[in-house]
């Protein structure tokens, strides 16, 4: 009986990822690996998100702000570029279960790099942390990421 009833939890657990996690991605992938392939202006410093590729929460989806303002979503290895103003941003990101804010006073000529991390969580849209890193750790991670293309304006 109770291999039975463990044999359920498994089916039930099976059924619940194979399903629950099938989310297709709602924005647009740029075709290319290159880092820094945008042309930066001396007056702007450079911000990346970046999301590592993990199996566990792979396919959840979630949405990044810059102070407010949607800016896309990421999805497992990929991540997105902006070249800012100079000033303060307040990049988030969020799920039902949690949310994780970084706030950056963006300097001229100078390079941020933000690192996203998704789990699942107790419901289907995972657990998000959202941490600034150096550069030599951000460079690395990035390298197998694609760029996305932001909504933020």
């Amino acid at each position: 009986m109770k291999v039975k009833s463990g044999l359920m939890v498994l089916l039930v657990m099976g059924i619940t990822f194979s399903f629950g996690f099938t989310k297709e991605p709602s924005f647009n992938v740029e075709k290319t690996n290159a880092i820094s392939d945008t042309i930066q202006s001396p007056e702007t410093g450079t911000v990346y998100l970046y999301r590592v590729g993990r199996a566990v929460g792979m396919v959840l989806n979630t949405q990044i702000k810059i102070n407010g303002k949607d800016a896309g979503g990421t999805s497992n290895k990929s991540y997105f570029e902006w070249n800012l103003e100079p000033g303060v941003y307040v990049f988030s990101c969020f799920t039902k279960e949690s949310n994780g804010v970084v706030e950056i006073d963006v300097k001229p000529n100078e390079t941020y790099y933000l690192r996203q991390d998704v789990r699942i969580g107790l419901t289907n849209d995972g657990r998000v942390t959202l941490k600034q890193v150096d550069e030599s750790k951000g460079t690395k991670e990035m390298k197998n990421c694609k760029k996305l293309i932001s909504t933020y304006k």
